[in-house]
């Protein structure tokens, strides 16, 4: 991706409104503003009164303009620029990514801004919304879908902690990328570049701060903190007190009073070799904080020698206040500023300071990389560029003893605990073989009037709000049956056709949300087919009357004389000219259809106007078209495929003859069980997986509701809801049946400009290296798909629409982070990966946690005894077997060096013993 660079220096205040205008338009609160040399700045209530104080800054020529990235409560008192308990809105989570150049003594920064874009997009982070170039760097902007406000919408803790996480990510992203980003600028009153404004930080060389990017995708809170928890380090529990350990705890800790050095240096491990070799300014210099001056004056944990002061990345020279203060030459420090996002106010050694720089607080983790680097290790580069005489102690701390060592093993109360040095040498965290975690559909991005009807069914049916919201789209569409196309661009055309298929273990209630959703198609059939039913009739009669004319005219003509035989003649051709004209009955409309074969599918198209659906809560369809059903194993998806791209298909009909459909249109929408998605990997050739009818659904596994259900919370659907949505899926009907040619819907400019920018992010994900490599065939045609879902999503609001705003298209895009999550897994069930395999893994796992005594060794025969009713069915040892070993390879069990083999002198040789990783009995605490 190639950024245009910045070349004007004139404040353009047409840009800078747009923009105001965009971001903080339905924010509420106050709108803060401040500059460089006024960092306390004013407040103001409205855009028009911030572009009068920008004009006038812009006038002064001042070095910088800047905007809170949140709005305020209230004004603030003279002076004050206000903290995080000032928030009113939560807009976006934002990054501040530096570039190499005047202006930046960081010599290790990325030197073009394609490089210092890539710290975000492979950072594992969802697509962007908005990228600005300050003129010195980028900021990376990733907006919700509305403002969220403070202690309504979201607490203040969880937005600080969203904000202080998403720039650990960065940071990590950096770290591998090997460059250096300042994570300390997540505190809720970090103030941003205005774009539209001019960057005059160095006088010969201004530069405008431009909107590079907008339009981009939005996101809840739920899905950015369900990512941001997908890619943060473990968290393992917190150690355990050492039962060999009598001493008293008052003891132990007597003499360390809080807020002095001894009470924070430790005294063994990784993070208390830092505090002996008073490392705090080498830990902050790889952060990218700068060394200020010694200041004079006493100190309580200095004394009157006075401590150093340190500036944070990114504190501008005109700045006040104190960054941090560091004590005794680098053996401790406190933070006093909020905007590096650290704990502020008390007396850090070395050691904590680098846990929370790099390990969200998390000692143990912290302890485990600087162990891993000082072994030569994978390991972050913080960690690997400490100083190396720390680095040498650490290693020479947690070297293996020799293994003929003869001290007797520690019993059980000794053994290490998680989080202990030794703990840490011998086991690697495993790979999890537990469900990965999926976000949960964002209903609010359907809309207002389709949101209500999902959400209310939910309740009603106590089901995840999945179930509904990806069954009401199908529903949509069969509606609309083909009648609408939706036209992205010139050449790029898309019927208004979906595919979905929901996933739901049995007793999910899947019929009872496919009920609620299909009653007004329901409705719409009985009413369309008591319409057709006196015209069916009465050109059944017109036919028989027309037959048998037909036949008198045809034995006339057989019995006429010769000169009457021309006009006999006559009179039958007429007769049988009749009886073409009145053509063949129309069959009874059908929305949808139930059990079906893929041949009769065409057939059924073709008597209703080339429209078709299937909306079903079982399996059948799948069976059906993979010829599982029939036992032919022979799948035929050529119509279905056909009919999801709109296209002309031929009709073979058995006593009609063949003709040809100019469009056909197929809606599918299945809520189906795990077991049918796995049983389509038993094959690996089977052509369903190949041939791109798997690649075309929309996905959804949500999590499961069983056991979890609260029969007093299920409250019916409200008659006003019920109405609502029945009259617009009605109307739809109404309006689509019987249309001879299709509507088209354009995109109109600013929609086509959100599509561009999510197939640009999109793009380079499927590459060779990208995440979204493995599932690239489905990945292709998202884009596709989503603009199906934003015209559907239209015409459910506006029946006489005739164009797709940017406001759907960005709800659409907005859906992608949920539908890639969910493909991922369900794809993975189809071609019996991960899913399909692990089940026998997690049982056996499940069994080990559950045991009485789950820390100690265990044999194959162990396990076999322990689960064998389980697997008295399928598999017996040698399923077992392949578990264990499964669980070996993913780090949960490690098996140990074989024993002397007595076979040769008779007996039976030993099962061969695993140990047994400590997670499975004493598992890390999940992260907050």
């Amino acid at each position: 991706m190639s950024l245009p660079k910045t070349v004007s220096v004139l404040a353009d205040n047409g840009i800078t409104r747009d923009w105001l205008d965009m971001q903080f338009g339905g924010a509420g609160g106050l709108l803060a503003l401040s500059r460089v040399g006024d960092w306390s700045g004013v407040q103001v209530e409205s855009v028009d009164q911030a572009m009068g104080v920008i004009a006038n800054w812009n006038g002064q020529g001042v070095a910088g303009i800047y905007a809170r990235a949140t709005t305020v409560r209230e004004r603030l008192a003279p002076g004050k620029r206000g903290g995080a308990g000032d928030t009113h809105a939560l807009i976006d989570m934002w990054s501040d990514i530096d570039i190499a150049g005047p202006g930046h003594k960081d010599q290790n920064l990325p030197v073009s801004d394609e490089q210092a874009l890539k710290i975000y997009t492979e950072s594992g982070l969802p697509p962007h919304s908005q990228v600005i170039h300050s003129g010195g760097g980028l900021y990376v902007r990733t907006s919700f879908t509305a403002p969220l406000l403070v202690g309504d919408d979201v607490s203040l803790d969880a937005a600080r902690q969203l904000a202080a996480d998403w720039q650990r990510i960065l940071g990590l992203s950096a770290d591998r990328l090997g460059v250096s980003y300042g994570t300390g600028v997540g505190d809720l009153s970090r103030v941003l570049r205005v774009p539209g404004t001019v960057n005059r930080k160095v006088p010969t060389d201004p530069r405008r701060c431009r909107l590079i990017e907008s339009g981009g995708p939005r996101y809840s809170f739920t899905e950015l903190r369900e990512v941001v928890d997908g890619l943060l380090p473990k968290t393992p529990s917190p150690r355990r007190p050492d039962k060999t350990d009598t001493t008293p705890t008052a003891s132990r800790s007597a003499g360390r009073v809080q807020g002095s050095v001894s009470s924070v240096r430790g005294n063994q491990g990784p993070l208390g070799i830092l505090g002996e070799h008073c490392a705090v300014p080498a830990v902050l210099e790889s952060a990218g904080w700068t060394y200020r001056e010694q200041a004079s004056g006493s100190c309580p944990v200095c004394g009157a020698s006075g401590c150093q002061l340190w500036s944070y990345p990114g504190w501008d020279v005109q700045t006040s206040g104190t960054g941090a203060n560091v004590h005794k030459n680098g053996a401790a420090v406190t933070i006093w500023s909020e905007t590096p996002g650290l704990p502020t106010g008390r007396v850090m050694s070395a050691g904590q300071l680098f846990a929370e720089l790099y390990h969200r607080g998390n000692e143990s983790e912290a302890a485990k990389d600087i162990m891993r680097a000082s072994h030569g290790r994978a390991s972050t580069a913080a960690a690997a560029s400490l100083p190396g005489e720390v680095l040498q102690e650490v290693r020479a701390l947690t070297t293996v003893p020799d293994r003929t060592d003869t001290t007797p093993r520690p019993s059980r109360d000794a053994v290490p605990h998680q989080g202990s040095v030794s703990s840490v040498r011998q086991w690697e965290d495993p790979v999890s073989v537990d469900r990965p975690p999926v976000p949960v559909f964002p209903t609010e991005l359907l809309g207002t009037n389709l949101a209500l009807a999902v959400e209310a069914i939910a309740e009603a049916t106590q089901v995840s709000p999945d179930l509904p919201a990806i069954m009401s789209l199908p529903c949509i569409t069969t509606a609309i049956g083909g009648g609408a196309y939706t036209e992205i661009r010139p050449g790029w055309r898309e019927p208004v056709v979906l595919w979905t298929v929901g996933v739901a273990l049995p007793g999910e209630r899947k019929t009872g949300v496919e009920e609620r959703l299909t009653e007004p198609l329901k409705e719409e059939e009985i009413r369309l087919r008591g319409e057709a039913g006196p015209l069916i009739e009465q050109t059944n009669q017109q036919r028989r009357i027309a037959e048998e004319r037909l036949k008198d005219a045809e034995k006339g003509a057989v019995k006429a004389k010769p000169e009457n035989r021309q006009l006999a003649e006559s009179e039958a051709l007429l007769a049988l000219k009749t009886l073409e004209d009145i053509g063949e009955p129309p069959a009874l409309p059908s929305l949808f259809w139930g059990d079906i074969t893929p041949a009769a599918m065409p057939v059924k198209a073709a008597e209703n106007r080339g429209r078709g659906a299937v909306i079903d809560s079982e399996g059948v369809f799948f069976a059906n078209i993979t010829g599982r059903r029939f036992g032919n194993g022979s799948p035929d998806t050529t119509f279905a495929l056909q009919a999801y791209d709109g296209k002309a298909v031929p009709v073979h009909r058995v006593q009609r003859g063949s003709t040809e459909l100019t469009r056909a249109h197929l809606t599918l929408g299945l809520l189906v069980q795990p077991v049918v998605l796995q049983g389509l990997a038993r094959n690996e050739d089977d052509e369903v997986l190949h041939n791109g009818f798997v690649q075309r659904p929309l996905y959804s596994y949500p999590e499961s509701n069983l056991g979890r259900r609260d029969p007093r919370a299920a409250r019916p659907v409200p008659q006003n809801v019920t109405d609502g949505y029945a009259r617009r899926i009605k109307g739809l009907v109404a309006t689509f049946w019987s249309v001879e040619e299709p509507r088209t819907l354009k995109f109109t400019p600013d929609a086509n400009e959100v599509m561009y920018r999510f197939e640009e992010h999109l793009e380079p994900r499927m590459a060779p290296l990208g995440d979204l490599r493995p599932i690239a065939s489905w990945a292709s045609k998202l884009p596709g798909k989503l603009a199906r879902v934003a015209a559907a999503l239209t015409l459910y609001d506006k029946t006489d629409a005739t164009e797709v705003s940017a406001d759907y298209v960005t709800a659409a895009v907005g859906m992608a982070p949920y539908f890639i999550r969910h493909a991922r897994l369900c794809l993975d069930l189809m071609g019996a990966n991960r899913e399909a395999q692990l089940t026998p893994a997690r049982d056996v796992l499940a069994w080990l946690r559950a045991r009485d005594k789950p820390d100690e060794p265990v044999t194959v025969r162990d396990v076999q005894r322990g689960v064998q009713r389980k697997w008295a069915i399928d598999g017996g040892s040698e399923a077992i077997r392949g578990a264990i070993e499964h669980l070996a390879d993913l780090g949960w069990v490690r098996r140990q060096e074989s024993a002397p083999d007595h076979s040769a002198r008779g007996g039976r040789p030993p099962s061969p013993k695993y140990d047994v990783h400590p997670w499975i009995y004493n598992p890390p605490e999940a992260t907050t």
